[in-house]
């Protein structure tokens, strides 16, 4: 298996999940465990880069896909998700099923 990598350009967060304080977003949590899922069945196979722009704005501006996408949508392009370079998802998260379909595509 070729090494995966998918990269989450998220929007500003409180911290680096977002998944903190008495009312964590759901959207967040069900984000995190996604991320717990791909790592656990895909272990070396898998690496997951995770930026937010309040923190790393100099990622978002070095990404050609997430500047433009910014650029032309303005914040509501955030999250972006991109799997091996390839744009997936932009102004929310991928679902669960939606990017286990995008990992079997590539090994088609």
């Amino acid at each position: 298996m070729n090494k995966i990598v998918f990269e989450i350009f998220d929007p500003a967060l409180c911290c680096s999940t977002g998944v903190c304080g008495p009312n964590p977003d759901e959207k967040l949590i069900k984000v995190r465990n996604l991320i717990d899922k791909l790592k656990s069945d895909f272990g070396e196979y898998i690496e997951i880069k995770r930026q937010t722009i309040s923190q790393e704005p100099k990622k978002f501006l070095e990404n050609p896909s997430v500047k433009l996408l910014i650029q032309n949508e303005g914040k509501t392009a955030l999250p972006v998700c991109i799997l091996n370079g390839k744009v997936v998802t932009y102004g929310r998260y991928p679902e669960e099923k939606e990017i286990y379909s995008y990992i079997s595509s590539l090994s088609s």
